[in-house]
């Protein structure tokens, strides 16, 4: 990989060259770095439209604090995860983001849910476990999804 010479460089980079072979399994991952503030304009403007388009009322739930505010840089993570599992799964088309989800386990950990064509996408492409990871910090919210293909799935348009 060259060198990159801004973060998204980097980002672009390592999305780019990240299939790897490990042995039987192939592994598959997304990237992607979101500005909070982009996140913040988008509900500044839109409000709950834009809310009800790109987000569960799980994934809003999880984002809302005791006073009723939302928590923006954790939406931001949650929307940089949804372009990170779409890089993942090189899904080209027709997206609903809600088809994407992020759900939190009994210890606070991130999962993916899929739902609609993404989580057909995925099956045909023999996807058989995912991890995910989010963090924000300064301004910016990352997401980085690892997805593991079945060993049969060689073939598969991933």
């Amino acid at each position: 990989m060259e060198k990159a010479t801004s973060v998204g460089e980097l980002v672009r980079a390592a999305t780019a060259d990240a299939t790897n072979e490990c042995g039987s399994d192939r592994f598959v991952i997304g990237v992607d770095l979101v500005e909070v503030a982009d996140v913040a304009a988008s509900i500044r403007v839109h409000g709950e439209r834009y809310l009800d388009r790109v987000f569960t009322s799980a994934e809003v739930a999880t984002c809302t604090d005791d006073s009723g505010g939302y928590v923006v840089d954790r939406l931001a993570a949650r929307f940089a995860a949804k372009e990170a599992a779409i890089k993942a799964l090189r899904h080209d088309g027709g997206v609903q983001y809600r088809d994407v989800e992020t759900v939190l386990d009994h210890t606070g950990a991130p999962h993916l849910v899929l739902h609609g064509s993404v989580s057909a996408h995925a099956g045909r492409a023999g996807v058989s476990s995912q991890s995910i990871s989010l963090s924000h910090s300064g301004g910016y919210a990352v997401a980085v999804v690892l997805l593991q293909m079945a060993t049969d799935a060689k073939g598969s348009d991933l």
